[in-house]
């Protein structure tokens, strides 16, 4: 099982270290107490994990819009190609998915994503080409806006 890039999110009042496994079956965003971990040998040891909540598979990476209060998961919708941006809130003690927006194009492997945005990030694919693209997205409607085609790498 492999794990995606950590993130700051906040939880309740604390800001935590979230991360999330990038595999098929049994994933879980984990948050940790950055000071307890910084302090720690082993991210099991007692105090270190805060929650974890279940997700779905392939998570990529994570991103925290404080301005929503809103997490990102950024997963393939496969092993290794296409995207989808999953958003979430924590409520109480569950990490509830509010929408899904699927991006279907590019098709090859993602290897950075950035929010920029309530609504908008930059992608960079595994493509020799064209591997750039900046998008906008409607989370409240699960659609993609745009992805503009000029939008990509010399």
């Amino acid at each position: 099982m492999n794990g995606c890039r950590p993130e700051y999110v906040r939880f309740g009042t604390r800001w935590l270290v979230a991360t999330a496994d990038y595999g098929r079956e049994r994933n879980a965003i984990r948050l940790y107490d950055p000071d307890r971990l910084i302090e720690a040998e082993r991210a099991s040891d007692p105090g270190v994990l805060v929650a974890e909540f279940p997700c779905g598979p392939w998570v990529q990476s994570i991103e925290w819009i404080e301005d929503t209060h809103q997490l990102v998961l950024v997963q393939n919708q496969v092993a290794g190609q296409l995207y989808r941006l999953s958003y979430c809130r924590f409520t109480g003690s569950q990490l509830r998915v509010s929408s899904v927006v699927d991006l279907d194009n590019p098709r090859d492997e993602l290897e950075g994503f950035v929010m920029t945005g309530h609504d908008s990030g930059f992608m960079l694919s595994s493509s020799g080409a064209s591997n750039f693209r900046s998008i906008q997205v409607d989370d409240s409607r699960g659609k993609l806006v745009q992805v503009p085609a000029e939008n990509q790498s010399p």
